[in-house]
């Protein structure tokens, strides 16, 4: 009897769990077979991404990055770092399906079976687009860390690009 209620326990908590993951919003959460296809995806994703879970399952995540970071092979790389630190955190620019760009605090985590075998990766996505701008527009001192400080800073003017970096500085 105790064995029973022990799997009716589990049975509630993993269906709570697949509502919880499935039903949040601000954030994209799915799972990637070992190869970075894609194998579930929530509301949050379908959300931030613009696409629906019937156009994506089966897909590689490759569709959601710039065609310059697939060239210099940047999904397999995170996938990489991931598989061999366990996690992997980086922040870029990511592509919804209306082509929009937007840019995305992304963490994949390895996810392994009871017996240690690679199952595939969870991958959390959150767009932090609008926090952001805010920085770049609030916070102008930090960002001029990113530009060539071999010049005294005093009264100059400078252009940032997208990721906040010096097109020009007078």
């Amino acid at each position: 009897m105790k064995a029973e209620n022990g799997d009716l326990g589990k049975n509630i908590d993993e269906k709570l769990f697949r509502l919880l993951v499935t039903h949040v919003q601000d954030y994209a959460i799915f799972m990637l077979d070992p190869n970075g296809y894609i194998m579930s995806w929530n509301l949050g994703a379908e959300h931030i991404k613009g696409y629906p879970e019937e156009e994506v399952i089966g897909r590689h995540i490759s569709l959601f990055y710039r065609k310059e970071d697939i060239k210099a092979g940047e999904p397999s790389r995170n996938l990489n770092e991931a598989l061999k630190n366990g996690t992997y955190h980086s922040e870029g620019w990511r592509v919804k399906k209306d082509k929009s760009e937007f840019w995305a605090d992304i963490t994949y985590t390895t996810v392994y079976d009871d017996d240690g075998r690679l199952i595939g990766f969870a991958k959390v996505i959150r767009d932090i687009t609008d926090s952001r701008e805010q920085l770049r527009w609030h916070h102008p001192v930090q960002l001029q860390a990113r530009c060539d400080l071999s010049q005294p800073i005093g009264r100059t003017h400078q252009w940032l690009d997208r990721q906040g970096y010096c097109l020009q500085r007078h």
